[in-house]
């Protein structure tokens, strides 16, 4: 809950808990991964969560008296009967299909983007009967670094166009026990990968040491993408036969936009200044940063704060 700032599920969670219900352990293991399922897919999609917190309280109110042996069915079945864009269980493909090309770097809270990456060392862990990897906010690095342009360089405008849109997409982050000086983390990919292998015992990291020899480009993005997220799909299953088709697909796009996502459309260009409007708020200045975000007075922002800001360079 802390990780995705989202406290849906507790109503759900004190009412599998309550005294006198006495629902086994398993059948409570079982409809909390049914119920995290729903939200984290939601949230990879970058849907919206507040038309749940309903249907979380229809299900208490309506399986209240149902017996615990037939409690995980039940509200298996609820979740998978809901078809439209507020509140739907995403299926697989979709998923897929978004998260292949998604910058989710920029597009994610750092919270929410590490307990994906924690998901996936937890998963790799588990076919070797190791614990958990400690919650200890690691460092999120990439791979193909931000600072790309002086040691891996491309030949041609849309050859760089293509590597940009790659740097922050899931397949090329990982999670670091401690950080990379800036001087590793920007140069070639045969010093960094010797850096991992030196700084680095997750097997996030050792997986792709062993895997990737020579280069590191856009081919083996995409690679440990689509693998990276059939990891992501088994640890928040959904039923075998679930499509997660909704009736008013033509809704799914709408979404609270932000400034990062203009930049990322190319609509905000990094370094504009922005002014406030003139209002009992006072008159303050933020400039638009390269990753999206706002610097305001030399502290950092996602959002503009109070009015909304205007742009005084266009």
């Amino acid at each position: 809950m802390k990780a995705s700032e989202s406290e849906l599920l507790k109503p759900l969670l004190i009412w599998l808990h309550q005294p006198g219900r006495e629902v086994p352990a398993d059948v409570i293991r079982r409809v909390t991964a049914l119920a995290e399922s729903w939200l984290v897919r939601r949230q990879l999609l970058r849907l919206g969560l507040s038309d749940m917190q309903r249907i979380v309280a229809d299900m208490i109110r309506v399986y209240e008296r149902t017996p615990s042996d037939q409690l995980a069915e039940s509200i298996e079945g609820h979740l998978s009967r809901l078809n439209v864009t507020g509140t739907d269980w995403p299926g697989d493909s979709e998923i897929r299909e978004v998260l292949r090309t998604q910058q989710v770097f920029r597009r994610s809270k750092k919270a929410r983007l590490r307990m994906l990456l924690e998901a996936i060392e937890d998963e790799y862990r588990r076919g070797t009967n190791q614990p958990q990897v400690p919650r200890r906010n690691y460092p999120i690095e990439h791979i193909l670094p931000q600072k790309w342009a002086r040691n891996w360089p491309v030949r041609g405008a849309e050859a760089e166009e293509v590597r940009a849109e790659h740097v922050h997409r899931l397949g090329n982050l990982t999670l670091l026990t401690r950080s990379l000086n800036s001087k590793v983390s920007n140069g070639p990919w045969r010093s960094k990968r010797e850096a991992l292998q030196a700084h680095d015992s997750l097997l996030l990291n050792s997986r792709l040491r062993s895997t990737v020899d020579g280069i590191w480009d856009e081919a083996g993005i995409d690679s440990r993408t689509d693998a990276m997220i059939g990891v992501l799909l088994a640890t928040w299953p959904v039923p075998e036969r679930h499509k997660g088709i909704v009736v008013d697909p033509e809704e799914k796009s709408s979404g609270w936009i932000q400034v990062k996502h203009l930049v990322d459309a190319g609509l905000l260009a990094p370094g504009t200044t922005l002014t406030s409007r003139t209002g009992a708020w006072g008159t303050g200045t933020a400039v638009v940063r390269q990753d999206g975000l706002l610097d305001v007075d030399g502290k950092t922002f996602e959002s503009p704060r109070g009015r909304v800001a205007t742009s005084k360079d266009r």
